[in-house]
């Protein structure tokens, strides 16, 4: 088949092809989406609640329980041991707070704090 040929054929191919689709029902033809329902917040019925568990413990704070929560085993923390998938952002919390967590640093070095409750922390940071 010639270039000439093989190029004709492709494009009445492509043409075809186009012309069909047109044809197709789209977008423009399909009813219009339902209005969502107002949410009733009179209820917790339908609700997803999520929310913050402060009982996670480092060594020395008012629990002297250890790693509790943050490790697997309460005596040390290390990448084996950890029971969390995401690394907390801890930047809002008071210095007080926070716990170095040894053997962690961020990649330009500095060491790496986990939430450390206190007696007087607040709820939220």
């Amino acid at each position: 088949m010639s270039r000439t040929a093989w190029f004709t054929a492709s494009a009445v191919l492509v043409l075809a092809v186009s012309a069909w689709w047109i044809g197709q029902p789209g977008v423009a033809d399909e009813k219009p989406l339902p209005k969502p329902r107002e949410i009733d917040a009179t209820t917790l019925q339908h609700k997803v609640l999520c929310g913050y568990q402060g009982w996670f413990r480092c060594p020395g704070d008012p629990a002297n329980v250890g790693w509790r929560h943050w490790s697997r085993n309460t005596r040390r923390i290390g990448p084996d041991t950890l029971t969390f998938e995401m690394w907390p952002d801890m930047t809002e919390y008071a210095e007080e707070e926070k716990y170095p967590a040894p053997g962690f640093s961020f990649p330009d070095g500095k060491p790496a704090h986990l939430f450390r409750f206190t007696a007087d922390a607040e709820p939220f940071p």
